[in-house]
């Protein structure tokens, strides 16, 4: 399995983690998006799309 192929997930809780920079860039801060939650009798395909951009400063 490749990571451009989506893969199936039978029954489970999918949590994402952001670590993020302060603004004073002193400390980091953590921040939690909502739980997912994918039924168990339910074939779902999950596909995890990132986009990352360059920082301008």
């Amino acid at each position: 399995m490749s990571a451009e192929e989506p893969f199936g997930i039978m029954g489970a809780q999918i949590k994402i983690k952001l670590t993020l920079l302060s603004t004073d860039m002193k400390s980091t801060i953590i921040k939690y998006l909502p739980l997912i939650r994918i039924n168990p009798k339910q074939k779902t395909i999950f596909e995890l799309e990132i986009d990352l951009h360059e920082d301008t400063k």
